[in-house]
């Protein structure tokens, strides 16, 4: 019980931590965003920086929100299958699933940082190094195998519990 409370209170903090980054994110890419038509309709003049800025943004804000909503279990299934099959046809399903996030979970976190240590070079308008646009990646792959990690834990516990009473 201790386990799951600390999990919990874990998983709870990081999924505040992503969403309050990436809202602020969102605001900075927007205003990036509205910055740069001006200066290109009305000044004739667009910055060169504010097009890789925005993509940074865009890229770190899919990604780790991608990596905590799993926990809430919004991620692609397809529920024209869901309906079709029973309650524990589909617990067997939902742990495949869940198996299969983990283990691509994991490679993306070994690819993504792999590339990104072998690219040396760096964006051409800020000079911002290219593995910033990877490390996502590899945050989000962390992120997803923590919440697949939690919701086994937190099942487990709950079954123990239910078969203790």
């Amino acid at each position: 019980m201790q386990i799951k409370k600390i999990l919990l209170k874990l998983s709870d903090f990081l999924e505040k931590t992503v969403l309050i980054f990436s809202t602020t994110a969102l605001v900075l890419m927007v205003i990036i965003i509205f910055y740069q038509v001006i200066a290109r309709y009305v000044f004739n003049n667009p910055p060169k920086w504010s097009e890789e800025i925005a993509l940074l943004l865009m890229i770190w804000i899919t990604l780790l929100v991608a990596g905590i909503e799993l926990r809430k279990g919004i991620h692609m299934r397809v529920e024209l299958f869901i309906n079709l099959f029973t309650e524990k046809i589909n617990k067997i399903l939902d742990t495949v699933v869940y198996l299969i996030i983990a283990y691509y979970s994991l490679m993306m976190v070994k690819y993504s940082y792999l590339l990104s240590i072998r690219l040396p070079n760096k964006m051409p308008a800020t000079g911002i190094p290219v593995l910033w646009m990877y490390i996502p990646a590899s945050v989000c792959g962390i992120l997803l195998f923590f919440n697949v990690v939690v919701k086994f834990l937190i099942d487990i516990t709950d079954k123990f519990r239910r078969k203790k009473t």
